[in-house]
């Protein structure tokens, strides 16, 4: 009985019932799918073929146009007729005939029916297969007829089709499984027998035996070779053992080094962010400086930045005593010549000085006489080095080749962030340049079209409005143009008058103010009344330098216009002096001149001139 009480056995019963029934299933629905979509095929090519034929009816004998649909007309399906509007013109329903046909069909379905082509629909929301045709008299439809057959009934059938396969599926899998049972029985019974020693020596049990009545071919041959194996186990476990305790401590190592470099990457990360918001370039440096020291814990560091020149290495900041001393001297070491930094700067490759006192690469400075240990960084930007990041311990081989590996990635992150904050300075300079630039021509030109017009300002009272001929000039309205500020007096007294002067600018230029006064005394300007007049402001001076580019894109457009008519005219005879005669009357008549000469140069010949 211990085949029966073995979990195996049942999960093994329990797999075949499973790996039967899947097959079984995906066949049956490909099986019942693939026969519903053949069916609803088939229906819809005959739907399709009924209403064509029906069209071609209806086409070649219209007057009998009732017959035909009662003829089409059967009890899966119905058929009538539709005309272009999409009202029925004929219907086995006479109550539905001159009515729409769009409160029965969804609008794309009726779009479909009055499209003019050929085609089938399956509705099968409404469980509706839909044929349409177009009744042809030479030249454009002149009515649709369509078939409506209902799948209902296909359905059904398939269905109980469905039911009966699943049944005798379901018979036939009971049987196979009750066959499949007795044999795994069969099998799974000397494969117990091994489990149960196995089971034994797993406890420690080394001197169980195995019963190997009945037991043949290979499960025999395994059962030997676990009896054969009993006997290495016992000389294998000391040797384990040792095997253990010496992988337990080279994992301890390891996890130490791996807890090491994730708590380096997380400080790493931790710099980068802290670093990564700040776009100032003389700001970043010292900031870098500072955050590498207090989160490494180091003695000092440095970062150099390499010349235009590539020639010395230039310390820029520095979070130590002896670092800022340094600084204050314009500390630089040359590039390939000078200490640890010096190489680095020319080879591009990290450097480790364990010793700094015996090193020989090590240059000896009396600002930063503490240093035992030290590591030099190369700083890339778009595969260059720029620079170098000098850290310095206290303790003697401080740095190994995976802190240097691992601090690689910290000295990249520091490089990208000392190229974005020199772009993003270099950028700044630009745009304040572009924007000086433009602010000059924004105010050439509006002085230049101020100059041409007599409108110099408009005055509006409530009772009349004027154009001004004398410019008015205030100190308020003189610190408004010069300041851009907006200007506001609000009563005191009750008495006087509240004033606003809002500055007109575009694009950030003034081009003239609002003066905007109230009648009304001891009257305050409200918050909403300012901000209104600022919009107002806005789009006046948006609308001033629509309406200047517009006046100059039209002289741009008479002159070039009076250049090509006078360039026509002159083109118009191939006679050298007539040419002449038409440009200097032509120049006379645009430039309202009274007098126009052309003086021609003479050419001196070589011989005349020798």
């Amino acid at each position: 009985m211990l085949q029966f009480r073995s979990s195996i056995v049942w999960r093994l019963i329990l797999w075949f019932l499973l790996l039967s029934l899947i097959p079984i299933g995906v066949v049956l629905v490909f099986v019942q799918r693939q026969v519903r979509q053949s069916v609803i095929d088939q229906q819809m090519q005959e739907v399709g073929d009924d209403a064509r034929l029906f069209s071609s009816e209806v086409a070649e004998d219209p007057n009998k146009i009732n017959s035909f649909v009662a003829e089409f007309n059967t009890s899966e399906q119905t058929s009538f007729i539709l005309g272009g509007d999409g009202t029925y013109l004929a219907h086995p329903d006479p109550e539905l005939i001159g009515k729409s046909a769009q409160e029965n069909y969804a609008p794309g379905i009726m779009q479909e029916l009055l499209s003019g082509n050929n085609g089938t629909i399956n509705d099968g929301e409404n469980g509706q297969l839909i044929g349409y045709a177009p009744t042809d008299n030479g030249n454009e439809p002149i009515a649709i007829a369509v078939i409506v057959s209902n799948i209902t009934t296909v359905n059904q059938r398939l269905d109980e089709l469905t039911s009966s396969i699943i049944i005798k599926l379901v018979v036939s899998l009971i049987i196979t499984s009750l066959a499949g049972g007795v044999a795994i029985l069969t099998v799974v019974n000397p494969i117990l027998r091994l489990a149960e020693y196995a089971k034994q020596l797993g406890a420690g049990n080394l001197t169980a035996k195995i019963d190997k009545t009945y037991l043949e071919g290979e499960i025999a041959v395994l059962a030997n070779n676990l009896e054969g194996m009993t006997f290495k186990v016992g000389e294998m476990v000391e040797t384990l053992e040792q095997s253990v305790a010496e992988r337990t401590a080279e994992l301890a190592r390891v996890s130490a080094g791996n807890r090491k470099r994730a708590e380096q990457l997380e400080v790493i990360s931790l710099v980068a962010q802290a670093t990564a918001s700040i776009q100032n370039f003389d700001d970043l440096l010292p900031r870098v400086a500072q955050l590498v020291s207090e989160r490494f814990d180091f003695y000092h560091v440095g970062i150099f930045l390499i010349d235009e020149n590539r020639q010395f290495a230039i310390l820029r900041a520095a979070n130590s005593e002896g670092g800022k001393r340094m600084l204050d001297r314009g500390h630089r070491l040359e590039v390939g010549q000078t200490g640890i930094v010096g190489y680095v700067a020319n080879a591009g490759e990290p450097r480790i000085a364990l010793d700094v006192g015996t090193d020989s690469v090590f240059f000896n400075n009396p600002d930063l006489s503490a240093t035992r240990s030290e590591m030099a960084l190369p700083l890339r930007s778009r595969g260059q080095v720029i620079g170098v990041l000098d850290v310095q311990s206290t303790k003697a081989g401080a740095f190994s080749q995976s802190d240097a590996d691992t601090l690689a990635i910290m000295a990249d992150q520091i490089a990208i962030a000392i190229e974005n904050a020199r772009l993003f300075g270099e950028s700044q300079l630009a745009l304040a340049e572009v924007q000086s630039l433009y602010a000059q021509y924004l105010n050439q030109e509006w002085n230049a079209f101020a100059q041409k017009g007599a409108r110099i300002g408009y005055h509006q009272s409530s009772g009349e409005g004027r154009e001004l001929l004398i410019p008015v000039e205030t100190e308020e309205i003189r610190q408004v143009i010069n300041t851009g500020q907006l200007a506001i007096h609000n009563p005191e007294d009750g008495e006087s008058s509240g004033v606003v002067i809002m500055p007109i600018k575009l694009r950030g230029q003034v081009i003239g103010v609002l003066n905007i006064k109230t009648p009304a005394r001891g009257r305050r300007w409200s918050d909403d009344e300012i901000n209104m007049v600022k919009v107002i402001s806005d789009r006046l001076a948006l609308a001033l330098e629509n309406a200047r580019l517009f006046e100059e894109t039209t002289r741009t457009a008479e002159r070039d216009k009076l250049v090509s008519d006078i360039t026509s005219n002159i083109r118009s005879t191939n006679d050298p002096q007539t040419m002449i005669e038409i440009a200097v009357s032509e120049l006379r008549r645009a430039l309202g001149v009274s007098r126009v000469e052309i003086i021609p140069q003479r050419v001196s010949s070589p011989e005349t001139d020798l």
